[in-house]
């Protein structure tokens, strides 16, 4: 199973004010898994450095296996972007972060950060069949 989400950041040069506020973006409509991902701050001077904060809970009644969490982006930032975890149980929450380093720009640049989750899980299904007779 896959889901992908994508958070907006302003990549600027070192001339340029920067705002400490953050990007949050949270994702409850999967049925398995809630994911939120946090772009701290929001602008991003030239040689500075975006903490990206990531939590993930499995919403399952059963345990969720091989999950890697994959961050990329289209602009200059560079630092670890892979997270992977064997199992999350239910009910369970994963929390990290990664600290990426903003690299150098002439204007101001928006940036789009996205992510993607895969995982496995099991999938269930009953169903009650009732036969029926027939006299001939």
């Amino acid at each position: 199973m896959r889901n992908l989400l994508v958070l907006s950041v302003l990549l600027v040069s070192m001339c340029v004010s920067a705002q400490q506020a953050s990007v949050i973006i949270e994702d409850d409509s999967q049925t398995d898994l809630f994911i939120k991902a946090e772009a701290i701050p929001t602008e991003v001077r030239s040689g500075r450095n975006l903490d990206m904060v990531f939590e993930v809970r499995n919403k399952r009644a059963d345990t969720v296996r091989n999950i890697t969490l994959l961050a990329y982006d289209q602009c200059l930032f560079s630092g670890d972007n892979t997270k992977t975890f064997v199992e999350i149980r239910p009910n369970e929450t994963k929390r990290w972060s990664w600290k990426w380093l903003a690299g150098d720009v002439n204007v101001r640049r928006d940036c789009n950060i996205g992510f993607k989750v895969d995982y496995e899980a099991d999938f269930y299904r009953t169903q009650t069949l009732a036969p029926r007779h027939q006299t001939l």
